[in-house]
């Protein structure tokens, strides 16, 4: 778990930047000249770089000393905006979101994540009750109850809901700016936490990723699978940073940011050496009588499947096999002669090395847009950046002459980047 420095030291790190004087954020904080001095030490030794240079016209940020400050703004943005989301309007929510500490934060989101009093205090490596009284304190502070009475176990309030989500990416925002400042100092590591949909997750995902690891090789990459309405409120919680996969268009979710890498139509799959496989002018009417595998009803896959059917006036096949997990959906096909519809990118390895094969029938109806979902207004990292470039990159498709002359690139770039540290 990221340890959260002193929000108070953070606060007086930006407000020295601001004022390029550690005696005007001195004032603005009511602190002494020592105190101020004291809490830049403190975050400087935390994040392990100089922050600022101090010079007879002033005292300003290094390079590092810019990067965290963007970061520091953003982390009390956050805050701000969850409090004022839970707060009634008459009341300050910045003097709120100043006097809120790192303990109650950090305390808030990790009881947020775990729902378990019991195992918030082992990640916390504190008691149950100073656990309870470290989130009680943050409720006396914004005259709000965060949790509701409930034999289940945690439960959240919405207002609870609101604010443990404005930790969670206030930290992460922290969390990425001491990232940076390793970057900074020549590092080649971060973290990227990424959510990966059905469609892109088999070969899409993964190649990004492995060139993404040759420019940064002590990268920590963490890949969350699952639905779109599971990865968005992980998205939402600060939990992942990003998800791609197939995109839903942003009118019923305004504060999500869709980026578009490219299209992807469904395949008929079948095992290599299905009896249609041979079949001359295949089209889907000749696939009826045989038993598909489909997903649930209602889900998105499932909708493309009963509209290839009902576009072409056809009957939709009487033997259906309702399953959603494509390993299942994989060992059924290749010991059958099942059919399901799959993007081509899902079973990329088992055509490769003649397992599986692609049936001959065009299906342009159920293409859909592929891309990447992030937060409104988020600020990515530099791996995170590079990850976008590469996902794009891999999207194009380049020939295999462009895809060599890329990794000679990345072999160059890494190497210079070795030689300069």
């Amino acid at each position: 778990m990221f340890e959260l420095p002193n929000l108070r030291h953070l606060r007086a790190v930006a407000l020295v930047a601001r004022y390029q004087s550690v005696n005007g954020a001195a004032e603005a904080l009511r602190l002494s000249q020592p105190a101020v001095t004291l809490a830049i030490r403190q975050v400087e030794k935390h994040c392990g770089s100089k922050l600022f240079n101090r010079y007879k016209t002033g005292t300003y940020p290094t390079a590092a000393g810019e990067a965290l400050v963007l970061r520091i703004e953003r982390c009390f943005a956050v805050l701000e905006r969850g409090i004022i989301d839970t707060a009634e309007p008459s009341k300050e929510a910045p003097d709120y979101a100043s006097r809120v500490s790192s303990s109650q934060i950090t305390a808030v989101a990790v009881l947020f994540n775990l729902l378990d009093w019991s195992m918030a205090s082992e990640v916390l490596g504190i008691s149950v009750q100073s656990v309870k009284r470290t989130v009680r304190s943050l409720e006396l502070l914004l005259q709000r109850s965060f949790l509701l009475q409930s034999g289940a176990g945690v439960v959240f309030s919405d207002d609870g809901k609101r604010i443990a989500r404005a930790a969670k990416l206030a930290i992460r925002e922290i969390e990425l700016g001491t990232e940076e400042l390793s970057i900074l100092r020549g590092e080649r590591s971060g973290t990227l936490r990424l959510g990966a949909m059905p469609l892109p997750r088999a070969q899409i995902v993964p190649e990004a990723l492995s060139r993404l690891i040759e420019i940064y090789p002590d990268l920590r990459v963490h890949v969350q699978e699952g639905s779109y309405e599971y990865l968005l409120d992980l998205l939402r919680n600060g939990d992942i940073d990003m998800m791609v996969g197939a995109l839903r268009g942003t009118e019923s979710v305004p504060d999500v940011f869709e980026e578009f890498l490219m299209h992807c139509p469904l395949s008929v799959v079948a095992r290599k050496g299905h009896p249609l496989q041979q079949k001359v002018e295949l089209t889907l009417a000749d696939t009826i009588d045989y038993q598909w595998i489909v997903n649930s009803p209602r889900s998105p896959s499932r909708s493309l499947f009963d509209q290839a059917f009902s576009t072409r006036g056809l009957p939709q096949p009487e033997r259906l096999l309702e399953i959603g997990t494509l390993g299942v959906i994989r060992g059924l096909l290749l010991r059958g002669d099942q059919l399901t519809m799959l993007s081509r990118h899902q079973v990329h390895f088992e055509e490769e090395v003649g397992k599986l094969a692609i049936l001959d029938v065009d299906l342009p109806e159920t293409e859909r847009p592929i891309g990447a979902s992030t937060r409104i207004g988020w600020q990515p990292s530099r791996p995170q950046t590079e990850f976008m470039r590469q996902l794009k990159i891999v999207c194009d498709l380049p020939s295999e002459a462009e895809r060599d002359g890329e990794q000679d690139h990345l072999r160059l770039v890494h190497d210079a980047q070795k030689r300069a540290q």
